[in-house]
């Protein structure tokens, strides 16, 4: 359709493919509107899926969104996106990026490199989550978008933007309600490396509770969900002269195999002294547990071991209610834990501890 002679998008091994998670179903057997994909970092993901809308557009003219998380990001767009990707599968073609809106929306073009700018075509837009407000303004001139694409949606840092969910969702649908149509089908899609299993757009698809790092691929509704993991990619990490000098670190060794670099499932922990303050009493599927802040750990430890003398439980699900337990869905406890658990300070001694913590924190039997 445009530019046929400069579109040279394949994917050949070993390099990621995202074509399977890309033609997966839902639980529910439709067509999802949102694909997870994850795997360890240098797998290529990035160069895939930027690849693949560009050859959406090349091919049938389908515009995409990118989507960022701060405007600061839009600046150099045309060099983030494009640069790796031109020069592997687009040679011959530039991208160039004018801002609109005040700033609250980059267009995106491709043209062929020393022709006129009169010849380019227009083949996507990038937004940023912090200008939402603006994006709900503006989103007729968004009303061709085909599908979105937010890389790095997960963060080593753990710092999302305030209500940052509520932002994406707020955007996805300004999109998808326009070309004249209330609602339409706007497929919105992830790509991360495996860093927070307790990260909000896991919480908030129930994801957290489901996933298993054995996992490769999982359906949801409306979702479905790819981890992968590149062991090509993850060696040549490790040969390299600075993750030798690094190997013994935990950030290192993270990259070289299939886990997450917050893997709360490290944090059962039998070396940490159930000593400290105790704070109360998780009651869940007929036993009790007691959590404690250990002060010389500097975190909160829920463990078998309850004190008797402590008068009043706190029911982590409904059906956990007794005549010693109470259910209240925001009580304080569960504010506090689930604040230790996003902040990587809630350990257990037991996988029972765990289940029975995240039960109160989700208000869900785990």
């Amino acid at each position: 359709m445009y530019f046929d002679e400069f579109n040279n998008f394949k994917v050949m091994p070993p390099y990621h493919d995202g074509r399977k998670l890309l033609s997966l179903k839902d639980l529910n057997k439709e067509k999802p509107e949102i694909y997870i994909d994850t795997t360890n970092r240098t797998a290529g993901k990035t160069t895939f899926y930027n690849g693949y809308l560009v050859d959406r557009f090349l091919q049938f003219g389908e515009k995409f969104c990118l989507l960022y998380r701060k405007k600061y990001e839009l600046e150099i767009v045309e060099r983030t996106f494009f640069d790796d990707i031109g020069k592997i599968f687009f040679s011959g073609l530039e991208m160039i990026s004018e801002s609109k809106a005040n700033g609250a929306i980059d267009f995106l073009y491709l043209n062929q490199v020393g022709e006129k700018e009169s010849n380019k075509k227009q083949c996507g837009y990038a937004i940023s989550i912090s200008g939402a407000d603006e994006i709900k303004k503006m989103s007729h001139l968004l009303s061709d978008v085909v599908r979105i694409l937010f890389d790095e949606f997960q963060l080593e840092s753990r710092r999302y933007l305030k209500n940052e969910l509520q932002s994406v969702i707020s955007i996805h649908d300004s999109i998808a309600r326009g070309a004249g149509q209330q609602t339409r089908y706007v497929p919105l899609i992830l790509v991360g490396n495996l860093l927070d299993l307790y990260n909000p757009y896991y919480e908030a698809m129930g994801i957290s509770m489901r996933l298993d790092i054995k996992t490769n691929y999982m359906r949801g509704n409306g979702w479905v969900l790819a981890q992968g993991f590149n062991a090509e990619a993850a060696s040549k990490i490790k040969q390299t002269g600075f993750h030798k000098a690094f190997s013994s670190h935990d950030y290192t060794a993270v990259s070289e195999k299939k886990e997450y670099l917050f893997d709360e499932t490290n944090n059962i922990r039998t070396d940490i002294p159930n000593r400290g303050s105790y704070v109360g009493t998780i009651s869940s599927k007929n036993k009790k547990y007691g959590v404690r802040y250990i002060w010389e750990c500097e975190c909160f430890y829920v463990s078998k071991k309850s004190d008797p003398s402590w008068v009043t439980a706190i029911a982590a699900t409904e059906s956990d209610i007794a005549e010693d337990s109470i259910f209240i869905r925001r009580s304080k406890l569960r504010e506090k834990l689930e604040k230790a658990l996003h902040t990587n300070n809630l350990y257990y001694d037991s996988m029972e501890s765990k289940k029975a913590s995240l039960s109160l924190i989700y208000n869900k039997e785990i």
